[in-house]
């Protein structure tokens, strides 16, 4: 359980400060991810420039250091705090054994079935 506490402090932490970062840049950024009567508002007040609509690919090639990146955090999480060495033991690790720990202690402990 002390694991899964430290995983979740650090991912909502460095989630956090993504979130703060991408925000104090360019606050009005985010706003072409709202309904599009919204955006239409803040283009007449002027706040915002016209929608641009950048291609596909654009939007990957700005993802793709980020995705990189999230990746070889967690990878490092997985491989240093949990110690799985492969990747079924970082995946039942990670995912399966947290969520059924609590369901097979429920259900396994003698004392809860007498």
């Amino acid at each position: 359980m002390t694991t899964f506490l430290m995983e979740a402090v650090v991912l909502c932490a460095l989630f956090h400060l993504a979130i703060w970062v991408q925000v104090r840049q360019a606050p009005a950024r985010r706003v072409y991810s709202y309904a599009p009567a919204f955006v239409e508002r803040y283009i007449e007040l002027g706040k915002i420039p016209e929608k641009k609509n950048p291609g596909t690919l654009e939007r990957v090639k700005k993802k793709w250091p980020a995705a990189i990146v999230i990746g070889i955090v967690l990878g490092a999480i997985v491989y240093f705090v949990n110690g799985s060495r492969s990747f079924l033991n970082g995946f039942l690790v990670s995912y399966t054994k947290a969520l059924l720990k609590p369901f097979g202690q429920l259900v396994l402990n003698k004392s809860i079935l007498i």
